[in-house]
C-alpha cells in the first residue's frame, strides 16, 4: 500500500464562540484541551482573542489570532487580511495530520470577524482535501 494511502483519522475543529463576554468560553476550550491530553488525542488550539490565556497555558500548542485595532488598520490596511494567518496555518496542519483543533473566539468583534473569515476561506477545499 502506498504511503500516499488516505488516513483513518480526520480532522475535529471544535469552536467555542459567543457574543458575549465572560460566559467561560476559555474555560470550556480550556477543559476541551485538557480532556484531549487525558486520552493522549493530538490537539492544537488557536486563540481568537485578545485574552492570551490559552497561548500562555499551553504555549506552543496554542497559537494567537490578534485583530488589528481600527488604528492599526489606517497605519497597515493588510493587517486586516493577515491576521487570521495563524488560524488558517492551524486548520491546514489539522487537516494534513488529522489533529483535533480546539478555537476560542472571544466576545466583541472577533465572533463577527471569524464567522467572515470562515464564510470566505472556502473551507470546501480541505473537506475535498481531507477525503
Amino acid at each position: 500500500m502506498s504511503s500516499k494511502s488516505p488516513r483513518n483519522n480526520a480532522a475535529h475543529l471544535i469552536s467555542f464562540i459567543g457574543l458575549k463576554s465572560a460566559i467561560s468560553k476559555t474555560t470550556a476550550a480550556r477543559a476541551t484541551i485538557d480532556y484531549l491530553i487525558s486520552r493522549r488525542k493530538p490537539v492544537r488550539g488557536v486563540s481568537i482573542d485578545r485574552n492570551l490565556k490559552l497561548p500562555n497555558r499551553y504555549k506552543d500548542a496554542v497559537s494567537a489570532v490578534l485583530l488589528p485595532r481600527a488604528t492599526e488598520i489606517v497605519d497597515d490596511p493588510a493587517r486586516a487580511i493577515t491576521a487570521f494567518e495563524p488560524f488558517q496555518r492551524e486548520v491546514t496542519a489539522a487537516v494534513d495530520t488529522g489533529y483535533t483543533l480546539v478555537c476560542d473566539i472571544g466576545s466583541g468583534e472577533y465572533p463577527s470577524a471569524f464567522l467572515q473569515y470562515c464564510a470566505r476561506a472556502r473551507f470546501n477545499a480541505f473537506a475535498k482535501r481531507a477525503l
